[in-house]
């Protein structure tokens, strides 16, 4: 995928940056995280991330689920994963590339049923479960990029998709493992505040990239609220000084 002219290839900035500022100023923090609210799926949102981790995705979780996670709305319809595509076996299965792709496969305890697909999108619509507990509807959203970015690319793939595919003024929420080397990795609560901008008439240097994140997100686009707004997640709100002096940090 093109980029202002350069391809995104799973740069690991934003995490060198990030373990530089840890070793020479302390305990201190730039990564803009939210505090979740208690949610019963905590704990398989955590075993399907380290799961995928595991096969070596690049991958975050964020929808309208980690909205909910972040207590400004009360439910939630479905969750939604943006995954790198890279040379990961996996992905054939997952985005049904194979020659005669299942409708219904499992990935480490986690059953996959189709739900619906666009092959020239590389979206894919599951209804994920595990055993009677769980069981989510999930989008997965190939992302192009040419260089195999590997699981500790995760925070940087997050960043990315807000900055240059995701396009929408308000705050936004992830759910992913920050890269680790220790057996259970921790798992992040992201979130990014993008300034006041239409976003839709943004372009980039690839046009057909633009259409096609367009045509992806245009359900998730327009917004009917009113000029004098309250919610907490609209960009009408300023953003608070921590995330403004995280912006600035991380350009």
């Amino acid at each position: 995928m093109l980029v202002n002219r350069r391809w995104f290839d799973g740069s690991a900035s934003l995490l060198e940056s990030y373990r530089r500022l840890q070793s020479e100023a302390g305990s201190v923090s730039w990564i803009p995280t939210y505090e979740p609210q208690p949610f019963r799926e905590r704990g398989y949102i955590y075993l399907l991330l380290k799961t995928l981790h595991r096969y070596r995705l690049c991958c975050f979780l964020t929808g309208t689920f980690t909205i909910f996670t972040a207590g400004l709305i009360h439910s939630y319809a479905s969750g939604s994963i943006f995954v790198a595509l890279t040379y990961v076996p996996l992905l054939d299965l997952l985005f049904r590339r194979l020659a005669n792709p299942p409708d219904e496969f499992l990935i480490g305890g986690f059953k996959f049923v189709l739900a619906d697909a666009d092959d020239e999108l590389d979206i894919c619509f599951y209804t994920v479960t595990r055993g009677e507990n769980f069981s989510m509807l999930i989008s997965f959203f190939g992302i192009e990029t040419p260089v195999q970015c590997g699981p500790r690319y995760n925070l940087n793939l997050a960043h990315f998709i807000w900055e240059y595919s995701e396009r929408l003024s308000f705050v936004k929420h992830a759910i992913l493992l920050f890269p680790s080397n220790c057996r259970y990795p921790p798992l992040i609560f992201l979130k990014y505040y993008r300034a006041r901008s239409d976003g839709w008439s943004d372009v980039d240097e690839c046009q057909a990239c633009t259409e096609r994140y367009q045509e992806a997100l245009r359900p998730f686009h327009n917004c009917e609220l009113p000029n004098i707004c309250h919610c907490n997640i609209c960009t009408r709100q300023p953003p608070s000084l921590r995330d403004s002096a995280s912006h600035i940090l991380f350009k």
